[in-house]
C-alpha cells in the first residue's frame, strides 16, 4: 500500500472523531511559522556571486548529509555483487543482481543493458517508488507469499532506456524489496527514538543508491563518465538526494519528490494537505533538519549538472507552489555558476502518477545532456514480465539486516565507563565539552540566537496570610509567551524550587486560573526557607496543542506535529529545554526570585529535559527528578542526540560540570551506575539513585 492510500485509510478513521481547538493551537503554528521562516531566510536565492556559490554548496552538502545520519559516510565494504540470472527481453538484455551495500544490507535489483553493442553506454539509476509486486504461489501443500519487489512494477523504465542504447539498473527500497525492511517508524509506529538515534531510511535509501553508483562504475559496459538518476515519489526524493550529494551524478530527472518546507509544513494546496503535506508521506521522505536547510538548497546543490525537475499540476502531495517556489530560488546559483539552461521544470498536468507526458520529458531530457542527443522520444507500450522472472533471491540470506536497519544503520555513541580518577577528569575536559558543542549545534540547532528582549509581564498577584502569589507571563521565544507561578512565604528564602509541571499536573489544580482571577488558594504551604515556581513548558497546560487537524469537509485527520518539527530542526522536548533554560535567566529578573539558588523539580519525560537544561544553564543549582527515562530510547525525542551519548552520561556531565547535586527518585543504581562513576571518581557533583 502506498503512503497516500494509507494516509486515506487513516484519514477516514480520524474523521469519525469529533475536533476540538485547544488554546494552544496559536501557539502550535506560531512555532512552525517561525521556524519555517528562519530556514528560507538563508534561501539560495540570497547567493550573490558563483564564488560564493562554490563556497556554499559543499557546506550545504555536510549540512544535508549530517541530516540524513550520513556524516561521515559508511565505510564502503565489498559490494559483493551476484547476478542470479539473465535473459533477453525484446531488444533488451535483464540480468537479476544483488549487492551489498553494507555487511548484511543486500540491494536487489535489475540491470537493463542494449541487447545489441558491448558499450561503453551511459548509465541511469532508477530508483523505485512506493509500489511492488507481490504475488501468490499456490501448491498442493499451501499458498505462499512471494515478494518480486518494487524493481518488477518500474521494469519498463529500464527496459525503454535499453532499448535506447542506454544501460539502467533498477533497484528495490529497503520497504517494498524483496527483503521487507521499514519506512514507517514515526510515521505510524511511534518509533520516535529513531529522531533521537539519528536515524531515516531516507539516510539508506541514499547509501543504497550512492553504493549503485558504485556497481555501475565497475561494470565494463557503463561509461562511468555519463551517469543519471530518476524515480518517482519516494524515488523521487531519493534522486534529488543523490544528485545532491554525489557529483558522479551527471543528469537527474526527480519525477514527483520534491517539495520546499512551506508546502510540507505549513501550506499545501489541497483537500486533508491544506494544512501542509507532512501526514502524505512515510519516513523515507524525510531528513531530520539539524543542518537547517530548505529543499531549495538540495536543487542549488547540483548546480551546475543539468537537472529536471518532473511534477504533475494536480499532485496533492506535491503541491503546485512547493516545487515551483525551490525551483526558481536554486535557479540563481545555476545562473551564477553558468549552468541556467540545465534546471527546468517539466509540469504536467495530472495527479500522483507517472504520466507519459513525464516519462517522455524524463527520456528526453536523459538523451540531451548524456547522449548530446536532441530527437524525440516516446514512453513505449510494453507487456509486462513476469514479476517472478525480474526476481533477484530465491532465498532471504540468513545474514541480512535489512529489516533492523533502523537499529544499527546510524551508530549510537557509546562511552565506557570511567574507572579511574585520570579518566574521569579527562573525560570532563576533552569529551564533556565536544558533546555539549555538538548539541547545541544539531540538538538544539533551532534555539534562538538571542533571548528575547521582552522583560518579563505581571499578570496578577495576591496575598493570604503571608503567602505571596505572583502570576507571570515571559517570552520564551520572540513572541512566544509562556505562564509561571512563583509562590513565596512570610519568612526570607535561600532556595527557589522551580518544578516543571506536566499535563497531569495542569488538569489537576486551578492554581494558576485562581491567582489570575485575583483570588489566594487555601491551605497552601511551603517549606520553611523555600519559595516555589511552577512553569509548564511548551505543550502543555494552557499552550497544550493538538496533534489532529480540521478538514474542509469537518472531518479530522493526523497534524503530525513531531514530524513537521523535525523538518524544522527540533522537537516539542528541545523546545521545552529551551523553556526551562529561558525560565531559570528570567527568574533573576522577577524581584522574588532573583538571587534565589535554583532547585529544578520534575519527573518522566521533562525530567530528561531538565538533565539536558542543566548543561546549558549555570543557574540551576541543583535538581530532584523522578521516573526518569534511562535513555533516549525510551524518553523524549531530541533529534541526534543518541549520536553524542545518552541520559546516563549527560546526567554525570551536567552534575560534574556544575557541580550539582542530581536525585533520582524511582530509579535503579544500574541504570545510572556511569554517571554516579564519573561524579565519585572526579569528585565533582554527586548523582544520588533513590529506588
Amino acid at each position: 500500500m502506498s503512503p497516500l492510500s494509507i494516509l486515506v485509510a487513516v484519514s477516514c478513521m480520524a474523521q469519525q472523531h469529533a475536533y476540538t481547538p485547544l488554546p494552544g493551537d496559536a501557539f502550535r503554528d506560531a512555532i512552525l511559522a517561525r521556524g519555517v521562516k528562519a530556514i528560507e531566510e538563508s534561501s539560495p536565492a540570497m547567493v550573490g556571486t558563483g564564488e560564493e556559490a562554490k563556497r556554499l554548496i559543499p557546506q550545504w552538502r555536510q549540512r544535508l548529509l549530517e541530516s540524513l545520519g550520513l556524516h561521515p559516510l559508511p565505510p564502503r565494504a565489498p559490494l559483493k555483487p551476484t547476478t542470479t540470472k539473465s535473459a533477453r527481453i525484446g531488444d533488451a538484455k535483464v540480468e537479476n543482481l544483488v549487492f551489498q551495500s553494507a555487511p548484511g544490507l543486500f540491494v536487489t535489483g535489475n540491470f537493463w543493458l542494449p541487447a545489441n553493442g558491448n558499450g561503453p553506454f551511459p548509465a541511469i539509476l532508477y530508483v523505485c517508488g512506493h509500489a511492488t509486486e507481490i504475488i501468490v504461489e499456490k501448491s498442493p501443500t499451501g499458498e505462499r507469499r512471494v515478494v518480486c519487489g518494487s524493481k518488477a512494477r518500474y521494469q519498463h523504465h529500464g527496459r525503454w532506456f535499453a532499448e535506447n542504447g542506454f544501460a539502467c539498473l533498477v533497484i528495490d527500497t529497503l520497504q517494498l524489496g524483496e527483503i521487507e525492511g521499514l519506512h514507517h517508524g514515526t510515521h505510524g509506529k511511534g518509533m520516535w527514538w529513531w529522531q533521537s538515534r539519528g536515524y531515516t531510511p531516507a539516510g539508506v535509501e541514499l547509501w543504497n543508491a550512492m553504493r549503485a553508483l558504485d556497481y555501475l562504475q565497475s561494470r565494463p559496459e557503463v561509461d562511468a563518465e555519463r551517469l543519471g538518476v530518476t524515480g518517482r515519489s519516494g524515488g523521487g526524493a531519493t534522486s534529488w538526494w543523490l544528485a545532491s550529494t554525489d557529483e558522479r551524478v551527471k543528469a537527474a530527472v526527480p519525477v514527483a519528490g520534491l517539495g520546499d518546507l512551506r508546502a510540507h509544513v505549513l501550506a499545501g494546496e489541497q483537500d486533508r494537505y491544506l494544512r501542509g503535506c507532512v501526514p502524505g508521506h512515510c519516513d523515507c521522505m524525510y531528513h531530520h533538519n539539524v543542518g537547517r536547510i530548505d529543499y531549495s538548497h538540495v536543487i542549488a546543490m547540483c548546480a551546475p549538472r543539468a537537472m529536471l525537475l518532473g511534477n504533475s499540476d494536480a499532485d496533492p502531495i506535491f503541491p503546485v507552489g512547493g516545487y515551483r517556489r525551490p525551483a526558481e530560488s536554486a535557479r540563481n546559483v545555476f545562473k551564477l555558476l553558468g549552468a541556467g539552461e540545465k534546471l527546468a521544470l517539466l509540469e504536467t498536468a495530472g495527479g500522483h502518477t507517472d504520466t507519459p507526458e513525464l516519462q517522455k520529458g524524463a527520456f528526453e531530457w536523459f538523451k540531451r545532456w548524456l547522449k548530446n542527443d536532441n530527437t524525440p522520444a516516446l514512453p513505449k507500450p510494453y507487456s509486462k514480465v513476469n514479476p517472478a522472472e525480474l526476481k533477484a533471491l530465491a532465498d532471504i540470506p540468513a545474514e541480512e539486516r535489512n529489516t533492523t536497519a533502523h537499529e544499527w544503520f546510524v551508530p549510537a555513541r557509546r562511552h565506557p565507563s570511567p574507572t579511574t580518577a585520570a579518566e574521569a577528569r579527562a573525560w570532563l575536559a576533552d569529551t564533556g565539552p565536544e558533546m555539549i558543542e555538538s548539541l547545541r549545534r544539531t540538538t538544539f540547532g533551532a534555539w534562538p540566537i538571542r533571548e528575547p528582549i521582552e522583560p518579563p509581564r505581571l499578570v496578577a498577584r495576591v496575598h493570604r496570610d503571608g503567602m505571596n502569589f505572583e502570576r507571570y507571563d515571559f517570552a520564551t521565544e520572540s513572541g512566544l509567551w509562556l505562564p509561571a507561578l512563583v509562590v513565596s512565604g512570610p519568612k526570607a528564602s535561600s532556595r527557589c524550587d522551580l518544578r516543571l509541571l506536566d499535563q497531569t499536573d495542569w488538569d489537576s489544580s486551578d492554581l494558576f486560573e485562581t491567582v489570575q482571577r485575583g483570588k489566594a488558594p487555601d491551605n497552601f504551604n511551603l517549606p520553611d526557607g523555600t519559595m516555589l515556581v511552577m512553569l509548564p513548558c511548551r505543550g502543555l497546560g494552557p499552550t497544550r496543542w493538538n496533534d489532529n487537524q480540521r478538514l474542509p469537509n469537518g472531518g479530522v485527520a493526523p497534524f503530525m506535529m513531531e514530524r513537521r518539527l523535525a523538518l524544522l530542526g527540533e522537537t516539542t522536548a528541545s523546545g521545552r529545554v529551551w523553556d526551562i533554560v529561558r525560565c531559570v535567566s528570567q527568574l533573576s529578573a522577577i524581584p522574588t526570585t532573583s538571587g534565589q539558588e535554583i532547585r529544578v523539580i520534575a519527573k518522566g519525560d521533562l525530567a530528561a529535559c531538565a538533565i539536558h537544561a542543566m548543561l546549558f544553564s549555570t543557574g540551576i543549582k541543583s535538581a530532584m527528578l523522578a521516573e526518569t527515562p534511562v535513555g533516549h530510547r525510551q524518553g523524549p525525542a531530541m533529534l541526534h542526540a543518541l549520536r553524542f551519548a545518552d541520559l546516563p552520561q549527560y546526567a554525570g556531565l551536567a552534575s560534574a560540570m556544575g557541580n550539582r547535586r542530581i536525585t533520582i527518585k524511582n530509579a535503579t543504581e544500574k541504570d545510572w551506575e556511569w554517571a554516579n562513576l564519573l561524579t565519585t571518581l572526579s569528585g565533582k557533583g554527586s548523582v544520588l539513585v533513590q529506588p
